[in-house]
């Protein structure tokens, strides 16, 4: 059965099949799987690719749902993430399919305060190989769960994901101080080159703005300057789609550091 709607789902022709299949997620038969096959390394990337595949779409999951998929589940995907011993190929693959997995459930919390993934996350001291993953695919502008063609397509999971772990003081510790400046270099460059009709630039001065509030940057100031600059412009740009939402970002920054303005 789950073979067959796997194939269902992955003909983008039958997408719909999929949002019928997510409003109609009773049975926890995946989840308990995957936390009953721990040493079943095959099926665990199965479940996690197509679990994967299901939160993609964005669609909010029916709440019996999270009894299943609840702090101990996000526990359980971060162990995997970050305390495999990389043995084998297939070790890198599940560990990529449990990253996967976890920007895909992420997707299901619009607010922080109620965010599952976040308290999972704020329980480990670190998350080395969670972050450096998201870095790495933040830059490459890549995306790995959006693979179905949708009509409504959901927020960019890294971007997100970034966004929620910066958004929290406890998770935004999980990112060392070379992350932060890398972040900072990456959103400049983004700022100045991104066409001003884009929407990802909301998100990337959602980034900014987590940065500022919630890590030491302002202690290192890392391009602090350029970064100004880019505000500084887009606060006289007119010409952005997004022009309301991305100068409330700019001037809540303003309001609680006016020192930036100096």
């Amino acid at each position: 059965y789950l073979c067959i709607v796997y194939f269902i789902v992955c003909s983008y022709k039958y997408i719909v099949y999929l949002l019928i299949y997510v409003k109609n997620l009773k049975q926890m038969f995946m989840f308990r799987d995957m936390q009953n096959n721990k040493d079943d390394l095959s099926k665990q990337v199965i479940l996690a690719e197509f679990l994967t595949l299901i939160l993609s779409v964005g669609e909010t999951l029916p709440i019996s749902c999270f009894e299943f998929m609840n702090v101990d589940f996000v526990t359980k995907i971060l162990s995997d993430i970050e305390d495999n011993q990389q043995k084998s190929s297939y070790d890198e693959k599940k560990i990529e399919c449990m990253i996967n997995l976890l920007l895909s459930y992420n997707l299901q919390f619009s607010e922080i305060e109620s965010n599952i993934t976040l308290k999972g996350l704020a329980l480990r001291k670190n998350a080395k190989v969670l972050t450096e993953n998201l870095m790495i695919l933040l830059i490459l502008e890549k995306d790995p769960v959006q693979v179905l063609k949708l009509k409504k397509k959901p927020k960019n999971s890294v971007e997100k994901m970034l966004n929620d772990i910066l958004a929290d003081s406890k998770t935004a510790k999980l990112l060392y101080i070379n992350d932060v400046e890398v972040l900072v270099d990456f959103i400049i460059r983004q700022l100045l080159n991104v066409p001003s009709e884009e929407m990802a630039r909301t998100s990337y001065l959602e980034l900014c703005k987590n940065i500022i509030f919630n890590t030491e940057y302002l202690n290192q100031r890392h391009k602090l300057s350029y970064l100004n600059k880019c505000l500084q412009e887009i606060l006289v740009d007119d010409s952005s789609c997004t022009k309301n939402q991305d100068v409330c970002i700019i001037e809540e920054i303003y309001s609680k550091h006016p020192e930036l303005l100096e």
